[in-house]
């Protein structure tokens, strides 16, 4: 993992945001809880972790935003998955999926789709 994101392992966070930080080549990296947590569903039934709503997308050589995409999955450590994807130059979201998380994420992404 990641040195810096180790602050955010003691935390029970609902959502991560790995974001483009205000100077060029730094990033933003912030945790979250629901303020409405609701229910967790679609969790993995043998013990390998939550199901996530994945939100990820990346900046071209003009700092536009490209290849934004949003999928779930089952996560075991989110802060690794997020590491890795730094290490790659994503950028985006991890949520918790809930009962009430659906709309939140959907709203964002159809934000950004519009961008």
């Amino acid at each position: 993992m990641l040195e810096f994101l180790k602050e955010l392992k003691d935390d029970d966070y609902d959502a991560f945001f790995f974001l483009p930080g205000p100077e060029e080549d730094s990033l933003h990296i912030e945790g979250s809880k629901y303020k409405e947590p609701g229910e967790k569903i679609d969790g993995s039934n043998y013990g390998l972790g939550d199901c996530y709503h994945i939100l990820l997308f990346k900046e071209d050589e003009n700092g536009d935003m490209c290849n934004l995409d949003l999928f779930e999955g089952v996560v075991g450590e989110p802060l690794e998955y997020i590491s890795i994807m730094v290490k790659m130059d994503w950028f985006g979201m991890l949520c918790k999926k809930t009962t009430t998380s659906c709309k939140f994420v959907q709203d964002v992404f159809d934000k950004m789709k519009e961008v």
